[in-house]
């Protein structure tokens, strides 16, 4: 039998579940956002936003974003390392996008993603192989800016 979620766009199969929930939460070790092209990346994602921003405004009921991310060992040999490096970096470009592309609801957009998302990082990089597993999240205000060298 045939996956019911074939065919459906990843959008709007996101945006269905957004609709149904009251938080939409990502974890992403690979790649967090999925495009069917790369080079639609940030149309994508500024479109994705648009459309679950439309669903809280069309059903008044406030939900959160959170996307899960672990940032990876920085280590240039080990390939892991490189792939969830690029993937956190992936998605502070398509957040960065958003502020730096003008449209008319750049500004209200963005404020709304500050009041309702939260980007928490996972970091393994201070554990030893000794020392248990256990999460440490970090919450501190950030910023995407880009600055210039």
């Amino acid at each position: 039998m045939a996956s019911p979620l074939r065919g459906q766009d990843t959008s709007e199969l996101i945006a269905a579940q957004f609709e149904k929930s009251a938080a939409l939460i990502t974890v992403g070790v690979s790649q967090v956002v999925l495009t069917a092209r790369p080079e639609g990346a940030l149309v994508g994602f500024r479109d994705l936003m648009n459309r679950l921003w439309t669903i809280v405004q069309a059903g008044g009921q406030e939900r959160i974003l959170v996307w899960v991310l672990d940032p990876g060992k920085r280590d240039f040999e080990d390939p892991e390392s490189r792939t969830r490096f690029v993937n956190v970096d992936a998605l502070i470009s398509r957040f960065t996008a958003l502020t730096e592309f003008k449209e008319d609801v750049t500004e209200d957009r963005w404020n709304w993603l500050r009041s309702r998302a939260v980007i928490a990082l996972h970091d393994t990089r201070s554990v030893s192989r000794d020392a248990p597993r256990v999460a440490c999240l970090r919450a501190a205000p950030c910023s995407f800016q880009r600055h210039s060298r």
